[in-house]
């Protein structure tokens, strides 16, 4: 087939040394986990050739090694691809690749609407085998071939720009990185309180992944997979969550979007914001509007002012400025406020994704692992044998001298034990 390239010698015809490509990796079931399948082909296309496949796993076609694969792509300066993080489980990182999620600054998911790219074929063979581990290989190459250039021409107007550096670097490794650690599970006890759509998808033996969606209009990042919200678990469910070390150690932050809008605002609290400002006061008029009736106090009034310039910028420029100097456009029912929440949680992630990337740093060599983030709250899975300095260690790291962080300890998620 004039679309394949299944020898070294054809990969060599193709090699061209410098020039950018786009490429997308198939695993042998998108349904499951990234950590829990294996390549089935890469997708690849430079800017001067058609589409062609490249198989490394399927049963229609002789299939090249992924090492080689990996060797003749290294030969391009840029490589291009949509969800960064799902390649890097993959492909090393001495390839540079480019999230086009991240292009132009946009990380909003629904610029690509893959829904359209998708055949007949894959819909009723993922409806029907959406379990089997070699999916992939069983639905024809000629048909992967036409869903791949109906990608690459959704894509394409994204393709061959400069990427933003922090979201394509900083922000997709923090994630993987805790990702790919993966949580404790009883899955006997989690079935009581969460329906998995297929515990093939995420589970394996006594790990469940979790999956990290980065492209959101905040940047906050979803937790979402298989079924399962690792951002609203109930109590209950929390409880059939173990480390796979020793102990599970939580901290978040006290107070940290008063302490955070503080800085903002250039509002300086004496000590705890709550003594200050009573907790459900401050929620009230942070996330409801600054009431009238509380400008009187100097926080909320500079709170009051911030939210009103940030308004008349917006009606003037038709845009929002976010963490990292990203540019927002078209918001959907735009008010004070809701602008307002963009700009907090975009600071939050702004910077969690640097404390992230102190932590990996830190635990790169330690037993002790970031398990789960989520917003303002990081799970450790922490084993006794790294001492108690490394858990005083994290939270010198968490605070960084610029926030308070409290800690819950316990051998399960909801700390029952």
């Amino acid at each position: 087939m004039h679309f394949l390239v299944e020898t070294q010698e054809q990969l060599d015809v193709l090699s061209n040394r410098d020039e950018d490509c786009y490429i997308n990796l198939v695993t042998l079931n998108p349904l499951y986990h990234p950590a829990l399948t294996s390549p089935c082909f890469i997708y690849y296309r430079r800017r001067d050739t058609k589409g062609f496949i490249l198989p490394i796993s399927h049963s229609e076609t002789f299939n090249l090694k992924l090492d080689d694969i990996i060797s003749f792509l290294s030969k391009h300066k840029n490589i291009y691809v949509y969800d960064k993080k799902f390649h890097k489980y993959f492909l090393p990182s001495s390839l540079n690749l480019i999230d086009i999620g991240f292009i132009r600054g946009s990380i909003d998911n629904s610029i690509f609407d893959f829904s359209v790219c998708s055949t007949n074929v894959h819909d009723n063979f993922s409806d029907q085998h959406s379990a089997l581990d070699i999916l992939s290989t069983i639905i024809p190459i000629s048909k992967h071939y036409e869903k791949q250039e109906k990608t690459f021409n959704n894509v394409s107007s994204y393709l061959w720009m400069d990427k933003v550096d922090f979201y394509n670097d900083e922000f997709t490794d923090a994630f993987y990185q805790i990702e790919k650690a993966g949580l404790g599970i009883i899955l006997h006890d989690m079935h009581k309180n969460v329906e998995l759509s297929n515990v093939k998808h995420s589970v394996n033996g006594g790990t469940i992944y979790t999956r990290y969606n980065l492209y959101n209009t905040t940047s906050r990042p979803s937790n979402a997979f298989n079924g399962v919200n690792f951002a609203a678990l109930t109590h209950e469910a929390k409880k059939a969550f173990i480390p796979q070390n020793d102990i599970f150690v939580e901290f978040d932050y006290s107070a940290y979007h008063p302490r955070i809008i503080a800085k903002l605002v250039g509002h300086k609290f004496k000590g705890n914001p709550y003594d200050e400002i009573p907790k459900e006061l401050m929620f009230q008029n942070l996330y409801g509007g600054i009431r009238k009736e509380h400008l009187d106090k100097p926080f909320f009034a500079k709170v009051n002012k911030y939210i009103t310039k940030l308004w008349e910028e917006y009606n003037e420029k038709q845009y929002i400025t976010l963490a990292t100097r990203r540019q927002v456009h078209n918001i959907d029912n735009p008010t004070p406020n809701k602008l307002f929440n963009y700009i907090i949680q975009s600071w939050e992630t702004y910077n969690n994704t640097l404390t992230i990337a102190k932590l990996h740093a830190y635990l790169a060599h330690k037993a002790t692992k970031l398990a789960l983030y989520t917003y303002d709250a990081f799970l450790f899975d922490v084993s006794k044998t790294d001492g108690v300095k490394c858990v005083k260690d994290i939270k010198n790291i968490l605070e960084n001298n610029e926030y308070m962080v409290r800690a819950k300890r316990g051998t399960d998620y909801a700390f029952t034990k």
